[in-house]
């Protein structure tokens, strides 16, 4: 009983807020530790079978695909509701996790792996959206600002046991992981059904709720490109918005290349062996994620108070900038996993919630339009030019490690 309330300040919840928090940080840990298993399968098996010269083309393939899906997902949702809709989800989850267990075991080929790696990429994309959309229901705007954050800190403890689960599954068997991915997704679905039995859906407190749901009235009228439209033509009038989504465009991009540099080297370093790749990719998320929830605990809170939001902001394209200087010198496993683990620790740990603070600063109505433009140009529009821009050069120049960095 007196743990509760010391427990809630620790949150940053009220008191009558830590149970939801809690069941739903509860399910996000086990849903982020099967995801992100799978991920570091499949990312360790395209690596090891295709190659990291395959990953201009998985990024185009990819923003393509994941456009269309998102798109459906979206129809899925209105036709079912967010609950059945993610429960679907998880289920074809469950398919697709035993289905690529038995196309490797048949051929794990470049072809085969390849496509594995997409088919799951946009089942992440797909799922995490939905996820949001089934937990952000239950609570109203200034609950979700108090309790998102704590919900994204237990996805990261997810994060971490997947890495602690593919560094010992790994020593037996990549493909193994398969059956974690299958076995937490439908555990996940199971959650999400209780989970939507307890909790209730909260009342909209002022006119900020109003205009949210506003919002998702008139896309879900209008259609997403209407309203895409809408939003480009706001771009243009407003310097901030526009500001921001150029901003998010070269973080993206240099995401992408960074994330080719790290492939390079890890490839190398460990000769292509499956099981060495798998288990160094799953240390280093292991490492990253580690990294995030320090910062987000011990330095994000201080810096954002002490240094302001926008030398927050300069935190992650000041650090990449000296991880590709670092690479660039000396392109070795130590500067990598340096690029690696402090570009994306900063990026969840200090840059997300920096901008999640900004963006409660902007207007209420800026808020939609800049998330429509960001989801549906910026991210597919960044590995798309990503995906061109390292294929270009592989054409022309050998794409050493030294020269993209």
């Amino acid at each position: 009983m007196t743990a509760a309330p010391l427990l809630a300040r620790f949150l940053h919840v009220r008191r009558n807020e830590l149970d939801r928090t809690l069941q739903v940080g509860g399910f996000a840990i086990v849903l982020g530790w099967a995801m992100y298993t799978a991920f570091n399968a499949t990312q360790a098996i395209f690596l090891a079978k295709a190659g990291p010269h395959a990953y201009p083309l998985f990024f185009i393939i990819l923003a393509l695909a994941v456009w269309p899906a998102v798109a459906l997902q979206g129809v899925v949702v209105r036709m079912l509701g967010a609950g059945r809709a993610l429960r679907l989800s998880l289920a074809l989850n469950v398919l697709m996790a035993v289905g690529l267990y038995i196309a490797y075991r048949i051929s794990e080929s470049a072809v085969v792996s390849f496509t594995a790696y997409v088919v799951y990429s946009v089942a992440f994309e797909v799922v995490m959206l939905q996820f949001w959309v089934f937990v952000s229901q239950h609570f109203n705007l200034l609950e979700g600002k108090r309790i998102f954050p704590v919900v994204a800190a237990a996805s990261s403890i997810g994060y971490i046991f997947a890495g602690l689960t593919t560094t010992l599954v790994a020593l037996y068997a990549t493909e193994l992981l398969m059956f974690v991915w299958a076995f937490g997704a439908a555990v996940s679905a199971v959650m999400s059904s209780t989970l939507e039995r307890q909790l209730f859906r909260p009342t909209f407190i002022d006119d900020a709720d109003e205009l949210v749901a506003h919002e998702h009235a008139v896309r879900h009228r209008q259609g997403v490109m209407q309203i895409l439209r809408g939003a480009i033509q706001y771009l243009t009038s407003s310097r901030l918005v526009l500001a921001l989504v150029l901003l998010a465009l070269v973080l993206q991009v240099t995401s992408r290349v960074g994330d080719y540099l790290v492939a390079l080297i890890f490839v190398s370093t460990t000769h292509s062996n499956l099981q060495a790749l798998t288990i160094l990719i799953g240390n280093a998320w292991l490492a990253s994620y580690v990294v995030q929830l320090a910062i987000s605990l011990f330095v994000t809170p201080w810096v954002l108070d002490k240094l302001g939001v926008k030398n927050a902001i300069m935190a992650l394209p000041l650090f990449t900038l000296v991880g590709f200087v670092a690479v660039a010198i000396n392109p070795a496993l130590a500067t990598a996993l340096f690029l690696f683990i402090v570009r994306n620790g900063l990026q969840t740990g200090l840059d997300d919630p920096a901008e999640n603070v900004l963006g409660s600063a902007l207007p209420a109505q800026v808020g939609p339009k800049l998330n429509l433009l960001l989801d549906n140009l910026v991210l597919p529009g960044a590995a798309v030019v990503s995906g061109a821009g390292l294929y270009i050069v592989q054409q022309l120049v050998p794409a050493t490690v030294e020269l993209l960095a």
